[in-house]
Parts: C-alpha cells; sequence; structure tokens
C-alpha cells in the first residue's frame, strides 16, 4: 500500500509514521513523478490536489485532510469515481470553542470600550457601559458537532442557558438545555443574548445572517462566527446593524481560505467589532491531534472499517 503525505511534516515524521505502519510505503513531497502517482492508494493532504494531477492516481481510493471539514475536497471528480474522503474534523474544537468564549466575554463584559478609554486615559462611565453578565443570559450555538458542543458545553460551565441547532436531533448532551432543527434558526437569533456561528459553510448555511435576521436579534446580543468569515454572514448588513446598534457586538476569526477584509473596509475601525488572524483553530498540539485522526483512520482504511470523519456528499461536507 501507498500513501502520499502531500503535507508538511514535523522533522522524523516520516520515520515514525514508517516504524508504525511497515506495510505501508509512504510518499513525502508536494509533487510526484507520474509513475509514482499512478500507485498511490491514498493521500494525507492540507489542500487539495489538482484534477490534471488526481486523474492520473488510478488506485486512489481515499482522500484525508488536515482541515476540519471535507467539503473542498468533495469535486466532481472524486465524488464521481467515489473515492472516500475524510477530514480531521473535532481537532480544532478545543482552540476555537476558547477564542468563542473569549470573545463573548470580551464584547458582554465590554472590554474593548474599556481598552479605548484606557489609550485615551478616561475614566470608565460603568453605567453608560453597562456590561453583561453570562450566568442566566442565553447561548444560541448553531451547528451542534465538535466545535459548536465545545461551546456549549463552555457556556453551560459559565452559567450559561444553551440553547443549540443542529442538522439531526439526536439525545440532548447534558449541556444543552434545548436542542432543534436547523428550521428553528430565526427564533434561536431572537432568544439568544450570545449567538455563535458553528455550522460549516454548505449551500444550507450560506447567507444564513441576512439584514432582517440581524434587526431581529436583541440589541444587546453579539455575535460570534468561529467557523468561515463570511459565507454564512451578510457582511454589508452586519456592518450598519454594528453601526446602527442593532446589535451589540459582533467577532470573527480571518483562517483558512477566508480572505481578510479588504482595507477599505469599515469592519477594521468599528469600535464593537473583533477581527481576528487566523488564531481561533491555532493550537500548539494540533498535529498530534491531527496525526491521531489520520493513523487511526488508516488503521481501518487497511482492515476495510468504516473510517472516521467520513464526508457526506448529499450534506456538502
Amino acid at each position: 500500500m501507498r500513501v502520499w503525505l502531500r503535507i508538511n511534516l514535523p522533522e522524523r515524521e516520516p520515520e515514525l509514521l514508517q516504524r508504525e505502519f511497515p506495510g505501508v510505503e509512504f510518499l513525502v513531497g508536494e509533487s510526484l513523478a507520474a509513475k509514482d502517482l499512478a500507485e498511490v492508494d491514498a493521500v494525507f493532504l492540507s489542500r487539495m490536489i489538482p484534477e490534471d494531477v488526481l486523474d492520473g492516481m488510478e488506485k486512489v481510493r481515499w482522500i484525508h485532510s488536515t482541515m476540519g471539514g471535507a467539503r473542498n475536497l468533495l469535486s466532481p471528480a472524486v465524488m464521481a469515481r467515489s473515492i472516500m474522503a475524510t477530514s480531521s474534523r473535532g481537532t480544532s474544537a478545543r482552540s476555537m470553542s476558547e477564542f468563542a468564549v473569549a470573545c463573548m466575554l470580551i464584547l458582554m463584559k465590554q472590554i474593548l470600550a474599556c481598552r479605548e478609554m484606557q489609550g485615551d486615559r478616561r475614566k470608565a462611565d460603568i453605567g453608560a457601559l453597562r456590561p453583561r453578565i453570562l450566568e442566566g443570559s442565553q447561548a444560541g450555538v448553531v451547528g451542534l458537532g465538535t466545535i459548536g458542543s465545545a461551546v456549549a458545553q463552555r457556556c453551560s460551565a459559565l452559567g450559561m442557558r444553551v440553547i443549540g441547532t443542529r442538522l439531526h436531533v439526536a439525545t440532548d448532551p447534558p449541556f444543552v438545555d434545548e436542542v432543534h432543527p436547523p428550521e428553528y434558526f430565526p427564533t434561536l437569533a431572537r432568544r439568544a443574548d450570545a449567538l455563535v456561528l458553528c455550522a460549516p459553510p454548505t449551500p444550507l448555511t450560506e447567507g444564513l445572517v441576512g439584514a432582517d435576521l440581524l434587526q431581529s436579534m436583541k440589541p444587546t446580543a453579539v455575535l460570534i462566527n468561529v467557523v468561515t468569515r463570511n459565507a454564512t454572514v451578510d457582511e454589508v448588513a452586519m456592518v450598519r446593524a454594528l453601526k446602527e446598534g442593532r446589535i451589540a457586538g459582533a467577532a470573527f476569526c480571518v483562517f483558512g481560505n477566508a480572505p481578510a477584509p479588504p482595507d477599505e473596509s469599515e469592519l477594521w475601525d468599528l469600535p464593537n467589532a473583533i477581527v481576528c488572524p487566523g488564531i481561533a483553530a491555532y493550537d500548539p498540539d494540533k498535529w498530534a491531534l491531527q496525526r491521531d485522526v489520520f493513523t487511526e483512520n488508516l488503521r481501518r482504511f487497511r482492515a476495510g472499517g468504516k473510517l472516521l470523519n467520513l464526508a457526506d456528499p448529499a450534506a456538502g461536507y
């Protein structure tokens, strides 16, 4: 069996993998010769390979990504050939959920305003700032997958009432007070004091948050978008809502394939917005977490078992 490691690996990692899987030949590099491509059974990658390269991989049956979602792997060619696609879903849950809660605290406790006053050497008018209490407030978590569940668990630990949506409503986790299907989202947005978007970008979530929905939210509510910058949110409408005080604040992390806002975007200067570089998914232990998923799937692939985090073409991820 031949596995192509098309990722940046820590030093000595190919040697360690070879020791762990002596029956597998690992090929390392950004590109391979045509004769080697034709013999590849599986690929571990960080970004999708070009279609012409895939065409030369006659034997490939499985593609695994370092990313948390497999949407970009589900090309027409992959689906037409029934190539299995898996992701490293769950490996960013710890870091991204902590980022979400940190932003929630910063916005609801008015830390941005306090920092601005500190820079201007001004005393804070606490009555005017009106910091919010998280305990007893309602956290709306959109998408109770691995990241959303981690967010919900942390919100519950802070004493918040957690209301979530998920594509398939199953048994309620003990740290979620209510679970609803995706159709409940407009009601969830109206109820939430903090609305946290954790659903992956799919045709179902594209443009999910528009002007009408932002208008329906509490003026004291905050919006936290941890998964994508603009795939689910109408950015123009969000800027308008922040400027006009329709919502109290918003935060998002620029990472992955989502570009940063253009230099002329008002988001950079809004006092109630947090624009972060790609820190939400950063974890010093990220490779160890990704490696565990990959090696477990490699064992299952060799044994003909069911793979973890197998992409669902019908759902789009």
